[in-house]
């Protein structure tokens, strides 16, 4: 289901995120030690614009996350994109949860990053083209950083990316 979400992206919104999803030129950005708490307290602002005026955003943000070696701005990418495809797949209600939280698991220290949209799904079958995008980018960075990604898609409208990358 999601890679045919994948594919119908390709074949239809080829300039949907322009501007959100800039093309990779050189080497990707290197990675800093981030704390993904504040970058998402620090998209807000950005996040509330994109989901338009009767999408609700939700952050439950840990204060004391550990940090995690990845390029924040590839994160933020990833949330903006994310964002785009709640507000594509829900229409004019619904709600986005972006939800951070520590974990120990047989891998080590993770930090968690967890983004949800719940609320009707429009008539549209799978993921929307940009939810794709952003479960793209999310598979992209957890690979280059030695994370893992989940993706989970439900008839009731509910989408749910979970990002685990390891502390350090």
């Amino acid at each position: 289901e999601l890679r045919e979400g994948l594919e119908q992206f390709i074949a239809k919104a080829g300039s949907m995120a322009e501007g959100l999803a800039p093309p990779q030129t050189g080497a990707p950005a290197p990675p800093e030690s981030v704390d993904l708490s504040v970058v998402a307290s620090r998209l807000r602002t950005t996040l509330r614009r994109l989901l338009g005026a009767n999408v609700e955003l939700d952050m439950e943000l840990e204060p004391r996350l550990g940090r995690a070696r990845v390029s924040a701005g590839e994160v933020e990418r990833m949330l903006r994109v994310f964002a785009l495809g709640a507000r594509e797949r829900l229409g004019d209600r619904g709600t986005l949860r972006i939800r951070t939280s520590n974990h120990t698991s047989a891998k080590g220290r993770r930090v968690v990053l967890e983004a949800e949209v719940s609320g009707a799904a429009r008539a549209t079958a799978g993921a929307a083209p940009t939810s794709s995008l952003a479960i793209s980018i999310a598979w992209d960075i957890v690979g280059r950083y030695g994370g893992d990604v989940a993706a989970t898609s439900a008839e009731d409208g509910r989408l749910a990316l979970r990002v685990e990358l390891p502390v350090g």
